[in-house]
């Protein structure tokens, strides 16, 4: 970690750094990057912009793109491209959007400066049944549609239920109720300020 500009909300850090080891730091302010793919643990700043992969809260706050203000990369020189801090710009060729996913083929990424946010004051996680992976899809699609502030959603079918039972039994120490007709299970997590997050889990 090169800096972290807390009034900017942003933080300059070099490619090898994972996206967990960076969140350890982040929350000790007060502070998070959102882009948090299932591989956190692993992934690096670098693998997340040459690769462009998902993140579990995709669904709010968008790819590594949305995150990335600007990157350095190493071709015989180091040279810089993006807006360093500022999130927008309208002037200029759009060079950073060409490196995100471009796997090491237009240079290597050795540093990037990210827009970073508060931590969520509240967090809540739910899970509803669905007899069918459609059925499951038409309701998410209502929910976005009914304006919900949903930050993410996981729809899985009933082979990955076993999954999500077991992490039920290792953290509860009992076994979920799971319906004999429930083929789909659908995932949501809202976050914000606690009395938000209630309202969004009550409608």
């Amino acid at each position: 970690i090169l800096e972290i500009d807390e009034k900017n909300l942003a933080v300059t850090v070099q490619a090898g750094i994972t996206i967990w080891e960076l969140n350890e730091v982040l929350a000790r302010k007060g502070l998070w990057l959102p882009h948090q793919p299932e591989s956190k643990r692993s992934c690096t700043i670098g693998a997340s912009i040459a690769c462009d992969n998902d993140s579990t809260f995709g669904l709010r706050y968008g790819k590594i793109k949305e995150c990335l203000t600007n990157a350095v990369t190493g071709r015989a020189e180091a040279v810089r491209i993006g807006q360093r801090k500022s999130s927008f710009s309208s002037t200029g060729y759009k060079l950073l959007d060409l490196v995100i996913g471009s796997e090491g083929t237009l240079g290597i990424i050795t540093e990037a400066t990210l827009r970073i946010l508060p931590l969520p004051m509240s967090r809540q996680v739910r899970g509803y049944f669905f007899r069918s992976l459609n059925e499951s899809a038409k309701a998410l699609e209502r929910l976005l549609s009914a304006g919900l502030t949903i930050e993410s959603a996981h729809l899985n079918c009933r082979h990955r239920l076993h999954f999500y039972t077991h992490t039920y039994r290792e953290k509860f120490g009992r076994e979920p109720k799971v319906p004999e007709w429930a083929e789909a299970i659908l995932f949501l997590s809202f976050s914000g300020d606690e009395s938000i997050v209630n309202f969004n889990i009550e409608k």
